[in-house]
């Protein structure tokens, strides 16, 4: 077993090519008009889940003598998130900023648009107050921020399942 490869080395590229399809489905969403679509946004979890399976069969098989410990697929799948939840921040913030400005300009305005009819009678003072407090969370820098910290949360959930299913421990006595 010389020629053992870490888990953080065989994470990087499945979570290069997670990060990859998440945007590119970012991407095909925005392009398409669905973006507000959230059961379609669910299938960047999907993509990451998939992406996190096959980091750690490839490690189990290739690398580790075809034996997986929980630890080790857990630190897989986790590796795998973090190197696409960063790349998402990037994209992300990239998309505020340049690819579509107007976005959040368009959030803030259905924001205006639910709190009246949630609330017709709101005075124009408190529905300031409120969509000043929304504009704060609104930002191209929050946004990016809060998608990278779902993405970890939801990363750490889906690595722990994942790694259920992909861990052989070896039995043998050595």
């Amino acid at each position: 077993m010389e020629n053992k490869v870490s888990v953080w080395k065989n994470s990087v590229n499945y979570g290069l090519i997670a990060g990859i399809l998440m945007i590119a489905l970012s991407l095909i969403l925005w392009l398409t008009g669905m973006m507000e679509n959230k059961f379609l946004g669910y299938i960047s979890y999907l993509i990451l889940a998939v992406a996190m399976f096959m980091g750690s069969v490839n490690y189990r098989d290739k690398f580790n003598e075809g034996y997986l410990s929980y630890g080790e697929g857990f630190k897989t799948g986790f590796f795998v998130t973090l190197i696409a939840a960063v790349l998402s921040l990037i994209y992300s913030y990239a998309f505020f900023n340049f690819i579509d400005p107007d976005f959040i300009g368009t959030i803030l305005a259905k924001s205006e648009e639910a709190i009246l009819e949630a609330n017709p009678n709101i005075s124009d003072a408190d529905l300031e107050r409120a969509l000043s407090m929304s504009a704060k969370f609104t930002s191209a820098t929050m946004l990016s921020v809060f998608g990278f910290i779902f993405t970890i949360i939801f990363g750490v959930i889906i690595s722990a399942i994942v790694a259920i299913f992909t861990k052989k421990e070896n039995t043998s006595m050595a």
